[in-house]
């Protein structure tokens, strides 16, 4: 079975070590690379176009906002996953999710979360940790009310077992653009998965 390709970036060697050492071990991840600083880790990403990029959001040089911009033009079919040690303000966590991140965790979380967030990356599906999905619900500009029709469509494709990105070939949209719907139902739900998205759903009556 191939491998899950994992490039690490953030400026702690410390966490770069402790993490590859723990992904390794798994036995289904590669970590091809490590990057101190986002000019490096664009660079990495473009020479070795790992299928995840493990990111710390405030990195040197370019922050975590700037090297998921470049990463999604230069490396599109590159995966990104947000680790992050801070409390992200609204602004900022919304934005890397509409830029497409597929994974966002604190680096306060158990290690069986982070595979668990990279595994369902890898899938082309969204991992939202629940704490960070309940802050969305308390301070997004999204509210959290009725799905709006596109969300909806989104909702009931991935209801049917349909990965991120045939849901974006149905639609006629960006694989980008369904990460952010996925994201906003998450908000308005308080979910953190997608099965979770849809048993809520479901209990709100939203889908059948």
């Amino acid at each position: 079975m191939d491998k899950i390709r994992v490039l690490l970036a953030d400026d702690h060697p410390m966490t770069r070590s402790g993490i590859r050492v723990f992904l390794e071990y798994q036995g289904d991840f590669e970590v091809v690379g490590e990057a101190n600083d986002g000019v490096q880790t664009v660079r990495l990403a473009e020479e070795l176009k790992p299928d995840i990029v493990l990111l710390d959001v405030r990195m040197p040089m370019l922050d975590g906002i700037a090297v998921t911009r470049e990463i999604r033009q230069s490396v599109p079919d590159t995966r990104i996953a947000v680790f992050t040690g801070h409390d992200e303000d609204e602004r900022s966590a919304m934005e890397l999710l509409r830029l497409g991140v597929g994974g966002f965790l604190y680096k306060t979380a158990a290690f069986s979360a982070l595979t668990n967030a990279l595994r369902t990356v890898y899938r082309g599906e969204s991992y939202i940790e629940p704490s960070i999905a309940q802050q969305l619900v308390r301070n997004a500009a999204v509210p959290r009310g009725d799905p709006t029709p596109r969300e909806l469509e989104v909702l009931r494709l991935v209801a049917e077992g349909k990965r991120d990105h045939d849901v974006a070939e149905q639609l006629a949209i960006s694989e980008r653009t369904v990460h952010f719907h996925v994201a906003n139902l998450f908000t308005k739900l308080g979910a953190s998965n997608r099965v979770e998205m849809v048993r809520r759903a479901r209990e709100k009556g939203w889908i059948y």
